[in-house]
């Protein structure tokens, strides 16, 4: 499992069978012993997602024309931009999702992820392990506990993210998100819920099977290449760095999708903030106009996962 500092995990590698029930969706688990603490409860992020074609990023030249329109956007909206020094990087990761045979996690709104960091071809010691609620409804989200039941030492984040809308170019929605964020030794490719349950207790709300088997979300390894182009200032102290991330099969090398972002950190909502929260927002719909035949709409980066192969999921995030 993944994020800052990390203490002891338990794998359990046994082959039970899984007595899972149907998946079903709550909107709202309750958490039997909330461990929340002020800070965790407050929406302290804003993060900007747009979803691109991978087809029109086979190229690094065309990741450079994409960002040649985005720019012409800010000097649009005179915002300023200081791009990075020399040639930007381009680091590697790989991505995994584990979920039940019936995606009961991700059905009732949690996500687990899995990020293996590479630095200079090899991987880092340990892994980052993101534990994730997420929903439309600011107050549900405030309301779940995603603090691990275990003593380790984790990050809880609480984001605003600002979407285009489904199905139009240059609107916006929000979704909200707890993320809880652990640095732990690599995870086997499946292991017993009753780990999951161990590290994240709410998840005994929605009636995961302690035998039952997570594994790797439809066989799905991720390999990301994500790059940065700069840093934009909306005022107000906000800056965000830029930048945009290639999602391909690790086995196959086919692309699933690109994703053009930047995120805004801030200790509170105070009219001020929220003032350069406003203008991002105005930049972002003007930047969509502006990258319109690279988007792809109507989805998110997990929930194609998910779907991959043609599975149906009634999560569409």
């Amino acid at each position: 499992m993944s994020s800052d500092k990390s203490k002891k995990e338990k794998h359990h590698h046994s082959q039970h069978s899984t007595n899972a029930e149907p998946a079903r969706s709550t909107d709202q688990p309750q958490s039997p012993e909330p461990r929340r603490t002020e800070a965790a409860d407050r929406v302290a992020y804003a993060e900007f997602k747009v979803l691109l074609r991978p087809e029109e990023l086979r190229r690094l030249q065309r990741a450079y024309e994409l960002w040649q329109h985005v720019h012409a956007a800010a000097q649009q909206l005179q915002v300023p931009f200081v791009p990075v020094a020399g040639e930007p990087l381009i680091r590697q990761r790989d991505i995994v999702f584990y979920d039940t045979p019936d995606f009961r996690l991700y059905e009732n709104h949690f996500i687990l992820r899995r990020r293996t960091q590479y630095q200079d071809g090899w991987t880092r010691m340990h892994d980052e392990l993101t534990f994730k609620f997420r929903h439309p409804e600011e107050a549900v989200v405030a309301g779940i506990d995603v603090h691990p039941g275990l003593s380790l030492q984790a990050r809880v984040k609480f984001k605003r993210e600002i979407l285009p809308e489904p199905d139009r170019v240059g609107g916006i929605r929000y979704i909200y998100a707890k993320n809880c964020v652990l640095a732990m030794p690599p995870l086997a490719e499946q292991f017993l819920a009753e780990t999951a349950l161990e590290f994240f207790p709410v998840l005994e709300t929605i009636g995961v099977d302690h035998s039952t088997l997570l594994a790797l979300v439809n066989r799905v390894t991720v390999s990301e290449s994500l790059t940065e182009f700069g840093t934009l200032a909306f005022g107000h102290g906000l800056e965000a760095m830029v930048g945009l991330a290639l999602w391909r099969h690790s086995e196959s090398g086919t692309p699933i999708v690109g994703e053009l972002g930047f995120q805004l950190k801030f200790e509170a909502l105070t009219p001020a903030v929220e003032a350069g929260i406003v203008r991002a927002e105005e930049f972002f719909k003007l930047a969509q106009h502006c990258i319109a035949p690279w988007m792809f709409l109507g989805t998110t980066k997990t929930n194609l996962v998910y779907s991959h192969g043609g599975h149906a999921v009634s999560n569409r995030e």
